[in-house]
């Protein structure tokens, strides 16, 4: 059970690397998912695996830590397939792309020198525009109400990125690095 585990958390950070890095998993920093229909298809597959694997597995036979492995796999695996396959989320609410593009990590958390985490940063940003591409080609059923929200967020994430985040890179030294900053803002 426990390189079941270990495989699903490693597919999950590979998967959502922002919720990797928010683990403090920094080889995945400047990472975005792929949400392109092919992606999104892929990651189904792949839970459907794991959830095949967990079937193999009789919870009776586990004890306490390995049980309790078991229950977290299956029932993120479970829900995580629900939401791609049934609720179809990514279909309907554009919110989850908008989401994915938060950029706090490299600012909020000191957890290496800024240069390293503007370089992150700078990757992330560069990576906005798949994002972008896979909500367009993703969205058939967008419901209004997360629409509304999902414009007012866009519009906050601009305001952040032009207005604030530059005054949260005043200390970086490297001007080359700087100035490729500026231009993924724009």
């Amino acid at each position: 059970m426990r390189d079941l585990a270990d495989r699903y958390l490693r597919s999950c950070c590979e998967t959502h690397p922002p919720f990797a890095v928010w683990l403090g998993f920094h080889e995945y920093d400047g990472r975005l998912p792929d949400l392109s229909r092919r992606g999104l298809e892929t990651r189904l597959a792949d839970l459907r695996r794991f959830l095949a694997d967990l079937e193999e597995i009789d919870p009776a036979d586990l004890d306490e830590p390995a049980w309790l492995d078991y229950q977290v796999v299956r029932h993120e695996a479970t829900f995580e397939a629900f939401v791609l396959e049934d609720w179809r989320r990514l279909e309907r609410d554009p919110i989850p792309y908008l989401e994915t593009l938060d950029v706090s990590n490299y600012i909020l958390r000191n957890y290496a020198p800024l240069e390293v985490r503007a370089r992150a940063l700078l990757a992330h940003l560069r990576s906005f525009p798949a994002v972008l591409a896979a909500m367009r080609e993703n969205l058939t059923h967008p419901a209004r109400p997360a629409v509304g929200v999902a414009v007012r967020l866009g519009r906050g994430l601009v305001s952040f990125l032009q207005n604030d985040l530059p005054g949260a890179l005043v200390g970086l030294e490297d001007a080359a690095l700087r100035a490729e900053l500026d231009e993924a803002i724009r």
